[in-house]
């Protein structure tokens, strides 16, 4: 058997509160984080015989540190106002492009339907 490789986890107790308005709602749980992962990988090349055979450990760990997160408000007026203005600018945008899709195939009918004459002088004038 190749060995043992360790997996260790450090945990952090959490606790969230949210205070909105009237609403107030606890939470609490483990918050794991990336860097404070470290791992063990027995050397397989280092190993007399291998036997298929394969061993992982977890360790879990808890910190005696606590994180507590209080929220308040969501968004302010300014945040708000501000998202709601680029929420529009996007529409526009993507308004501009439905247009442009949808006059492209009209002119495209037009040229069908009138063959070159008695178009439009919008159409005919325009540039595919």
């Amino acid at each position: 058997m190749c060995g043992e490789s360790r997996i260790v986890l450090r945990l952090t107790r959490g606790f969230s509160v949210v205070q909105l308005r009237s609403n107030s709602n606890t939470s609490a749980g483990l918050q794991l984080g990336f860097e404070s992962v470290i791992r063990e990988q027995c050397l397989i090349e280092t190993a007399a015989a291998l036997d298929n055979k394969y061993s992982v450990k977890f360790q879990f760990s808890v910190s005696e540190n606590i994180q507590i997160e209080r929220t308040t408000t969501l968004l302010s007026g300014t945040a708000r106002a501000s998202l709601a203005l680029s929420l529009f600018v996007s529409a526009l945008s993507i308004l501009r492009v439905v247009k442009s899709v949808l006059q492209k195939a009209i002119d495209t009918v037009y040229i069908k339907k009138y063959k070159k004459k008695d178009l439009p002088i919008d159409v005919a004038t325009r540039k595919f």
